[in-house]
């Protein structure tokens, strides 16, 4: 085979005795590859080279006939491939059908959410911020359409596809800092088939990095809040292409005559029940994996210095009324959905309101499997809150700890302690919650080998607690976060730019006390143990890095 090979992810490890270790996300979830040593040699060589090259290179170095290393390594790369760890010349795509390029449907504005090659298909959530977009948009008298390329697994180039069907006056692009590359191809192809397109950037890449995606060709990028803002832009430029009228939208950066110019920011909605119920009939809503998605509230009042909404006016805290929520939970039950997940960033921030809408869940008969995230000091205050929860159809509740050191912990600005993540995580185990996350991060710009060793730890003293997952993170300079605006005052040494990589798998900045290899590392080892914990209930060995007993789940040998 002359394909070259491609490896899929940069976490591996060669044990001291030949073996190793291989971590992927597969399918949405993470599995460990355990390779003999005859794997890990093949699997070393991989990166780059063809499968005939990798023959060669064991023939002589094994002196093995070129016959049986030519079987054996084709026989090990299919598996590896079957296991998603390598890919025979690149990422492999998605097509649209026949049937869907050849009916026709002329609109004023395409919303697209570009691929992202760092997550899988099983992570695609139901889009709500393009959804009350187009709700929005609609409103206001225009026709919409969604065109969702990371859903699919489509090629930037499809967009050309898209054009052709839609004939749109203005495409949106959703940008996630990890998808931005792919947004930026996608302008590409834009410009190559109509240049008279006007393209707007949305989403928290836009909001922090206005100047990058217009410097990769986007006219217009809306910075924060874009409900209100994309109705004044379509107002603009879809009927009356008259671009001058961009000086006037409050909450825009745009290009003019190759000048960047910045308009002042626009006030948030208020109060939150203006904003409409997400278009939801706009997408092939059965698709999503995760289809449930709905915000009872917006905003956060903290300032955790790893968080992009560190400097961001997002962040002020606005609830709906109870009767809103209830309305949009009763027309997703009515759609057939069955499981409803609340993004907000802390549920029980107000835990008033958060058993105002518990017991009216309870009152409307509403009947689904409920989760949601939550601050661990938040969920302390009211234990009678979380019983009530669970009475109202909550089954999963997700803490956010990110570090089981407590100087560290007061050094990002949680605001919380490891006695409160502890009691947090028994009170929802006591309450009745049958799936209880915890989100760690590893290497904050303090973080030393030895606060992270505290952090695995710790993270297992959660899983003794109750806790039946640990969600491990990579800490990443995000645009418009606190530890990038300050990089240099905190010693950082960013190492990339390549916004594909900053996807909380990979590292991308040294700190004064880590290298971003080192991180890695560490990273790989820390995944691989509190994977062993999970599967032993939190009372693994913490010396066992290799494969053992109880290790059956999420893991293959190859």
């Amino acid at each position: 085979m002359s394909t070259r090979i491609v490896r899929n992810t940069r976490l591996w490890r060669k044990n001291p005795d030949g073996t190793g270790l291989v971590f992927v996300h597969r399918r949405g979830q993470p599995r460990f590859l355990h390779l003999n040593q005859e794997g890990m040699q093949i699997f070393g060589y991989s990166d780059g080279r063809t499968s005939e090259e990798i023959a060669q290179i064991w023939t002589n170095s094994e002196k093995i006939p070129l016959a049986q290393a030519r079987e054996e390594t084709a026989d090990f790369l299919a598996q590896i491939e079957s296991m998603e760890a390598i890919t025979f010349g690149g990422p492999k795509y998605g097509r649209l059908s026949d049937e869907w390029e050849t009916a026709k449907e002329k609109v004023d504005v395409l919303l697209v959410i570009p691929p992202n090659p760092a997550s899988s298909r099983e992570e695609v959530p139901v889009p709500l911020g393009v959804l009350m977009l187009a709700a929005s948009l609609r409103q206001a008298g225009y026709s919409v359409a969604v065109f969702d390329m990371f859903l699919n697994d489509l090629h930037p180039s499809h967009i050309e596809a898209a054009i052709r069907k839609y004939e749109p006056d203005l495409i949106g692009v959703s940008i996630i800092t990890a998808s931005a590359p792919s947004a930026y191809e996608i302008v590409e192809w834009v410009q190559r088939n109509d240049p008279g397109i006007l393209l707007v950037a949305g989403g928290i890449h836009a909001t922090n990095c206005p100047e990058d995606v217009l410097r990769h060709g986007f006219d217009v990028a809306t910075r924060h809040e874009g409900i209100e803002t994309i109705v004044e832009v379509a107002c603009c430029f879809v009927h009356q292409k008259d671009r001058k009228g961009l000086f006037e939208i409050s909450g825009i950066a745009f290009l003019w005559r190759g000048e960047i110019l910045i308009n002042k920011d626009r006030p948030l909605v208020k109060p939150a029940d203006r904003l409409p119920f997400p278009a939801r009939d706009l997408i092939e809503l059965n698709r999503y994996p995760q289809k449930g998605a709905i915000m009872s509230s917006f905003g956060c009042n903290r300032r955790c210095k790893f968080c992009t909404v560190y400097q961001n006016p997002d962040m002020i805290y606005r609830a709906r009324c109870t009767g809103h929520v209830i309305g949009e939970l009763q027309g997703m039950q009515a759609m057939g959905i069955k499981t409803g997940n609340f993004v907000d960033d802390s549920f029980l921030l107000s835990s008033k309101r958060a058993g105002e809408l518990c017991r009216a869940i309870i009152d409307s008969g509403i009947e689904m499997s409920l989760a949601c995230q939550s601050r661990v000091d938040d969920a302390c205050k009211s234990p009678a809150t979380l019983e009530l929860m669970v009475e109202a159809g909550f089954t999963a509740i997700e803490f956010g700890v990110e570090s089981g050191n407590q100087e560290v912990l007061d050094w990002c600005g949680k605001g919380i302690t490891l006695e409160q993540a502890l009691l947090a995580v028994r009170l929802a185990k006591a309450a009745g919650f049958q799936r209880i996350g915890c989100g760690m991060i590893l290497g904050h710009p303090v973080d030393t080998k030895e606060t992270i060793e505290e952090s695995i730890r710790f993270s297992k003293c959660l899983i003794e607690q109750g806790a039946s997952n640990i969600a491990l993170a990579i800490c990443t300079p995000f645009p418009g976060s606190d530890i990038a605006l300050n990089a240099a005052e905190y010693g950082l040494k960013i190492r990339s730019r390549d916004w594909s990589r900053y996807n909380f798998r990979e590292a991308v900045m040294d700190t004064l006390h880590l290298k971003a290899e080192e991180l890695e590392e560490i990273y790989l080892d820390g995944l691989y143990r509190i994977h062993l914990a999970l599967a032993k209930g939190g009372d693994g060995n913490d010396a066992q890095t290799e494969k053992g007993e109880g290790d059956e789940a999420n893991s293959d040998e190859v």
